[in-house]
């Protein structure tokens, strides 16, 4: 069973210009800005993690999602026109 806050947890959502979507202003992020997540358990644990990276990728660039040996969060959206994918990592402050 996979430990709570541990690993490359992954998030995705919409991106849209035209639309209301979840992750519009994704691309307004900042490296040291905080991002977090409430577990939905008993205790509402919430977890922070800081932003280290934000980067665009292909779409079949998939390694996004791989276990790099730390906890970290990976938020992914597609750019405006739709053509690559924002990808923003922020590591489990622990």
């Amino acid at each position: 069973m996979l430990e709570r806050g541990k690993g490359n947890f992954c998030i995705c959502g919409h991106n849209s210009t035209i639309y209301a979507e979840i992750f519009n202003d994704l691309d307004q992020i900042q490296i040291g800005d905080e991002m977090y997540l409430v577990d939905n358990d008993a205790n509402r644990t919430k977890y922070l993690y800081i932003v280290t990276e934000y980067k665009t990728v292909e779409p079949n660039q998939v390694e996004v999602l791989n276990d790099y040996g730390d906890n970290r969060l990976t938020v992914i959206s597609c750019t405006d026109d739709g053509k690559q994918r924002q990808v923003v990592v922020g590591i489990l402050k622990e």
